[in-house]
């Protein structure tokens, strides 16, 4: 059965995803000398998700949509393609990451390449209409030992969540890991919800220090007290990417949205 995720377009945590995936992204095309740039993502979802007005748009992007931002590409490109994304088409539509990536990719001048993932069949469908740039788009799991993902300049892992009691359809911990191993630049984004919404099997404390054990670096963000409140965020990426990272990640969370965010 296909994991039911990403149906709640525009709350905080796709607020922090998006920023960290442009950041990252924009940091690594800035650098990158080749004509191409591949892209791959394990949980690819639909290029775009109906906006309503719902608790979750309220407090996340529908809050954020007359802020003032910093003079980094990042924010900037946010800004213009997350926040405004209301004005710029009936129904609104909330652009997924792999919308956001090709768009990046392609304002870099480079060639988006991407390769995509997703376990349903509707999905599959229409990622393949959309992206004409796809070199794959795959009904199934991404499996680590594919040797199509050696070839990806980047790596976004977006699971609806971790394995737990509530939600035991949910990806499993170990299987998460076997993506920490590989040497790409890469994203791993993870909902933290309170005990009552879902109990893991694995802490977010133990999730942290694998990451950091690996080498990656750690941010995470706590918003709320019931339901989502929460997420991690472990990257990968050159070690001169992780300030600026975490530095637009800090000034959403401390400036705008008045959450907590620690770095490790």
């Amino acid at each position: 059965m296909p994991y039911e995720h990403k149906s709640k377009a525009g709350n905080l945590g796709d607020v922090f995803k998006h920023l960290a995936l442009i950041q990252l992204l924009d940091s690594q095309l800035t650098r990158h000398s080749n004509k191409t740039f591949c892209f791959a993502d394990t949980y690819a979802g639909l290029p775009g998700y109906p906006l309503s007005q719902s608790k979750g748009w309220k407090k996340g992007v529908g809050k954020l949509t007359q802020i003032d931002v910093p003079k980094v590409p990042s924010a900037r490109f946010w800004r213009q393609h997350v926040a405004l994304c209301n004005q710029t088409s009936t129904p609104a539509m909330y652009p997924g990451s792999v919308t956001l990536a090709e768009r990046l990719i392609t304002e870099h001048g480079k060639k988006p390449q991407l390769l995509l993932w997703d376990s349903s069949t509707e999905n599959c469908a229409i990622l393949t209409a959309t992206f004409k740039s796809a070199r794959m788009v795959h009904e199934g799991k991404t499996k680590a030992d594919d040797l199509l993902l050696e070839q990806a300049d980047f790596l976004l892992i977006d699971p609806p969540g971790l394995s737990s009691k509530i939600h035991p359809d949910y990806p499993k911990w170990a299987y998460i890991c076997s993506f920490l191993a590989l040497p790409n630049h890469m994203l791993v984004w993870l909902p933290l919800y309170d005990k009552k919404n879902g109990r893991r099997a694995v802490s977010h404390r133990q999730v942290r220090k694998l990451a950091m054990a690996l080498d990656m670096g750690v941010s995470e963000v706590t918003w709320g007290e019931s339901g989502m409140i929460g997420c991690q965020l472990l990257y990968r990426c050159d070690e001169d990417a992780k300030l600026p990272l975490q530095q637009v990640l800090s000034w959403m969370a401390e400036e705008i949205v008045n959450c907590r965010i620690r770095h490790f």
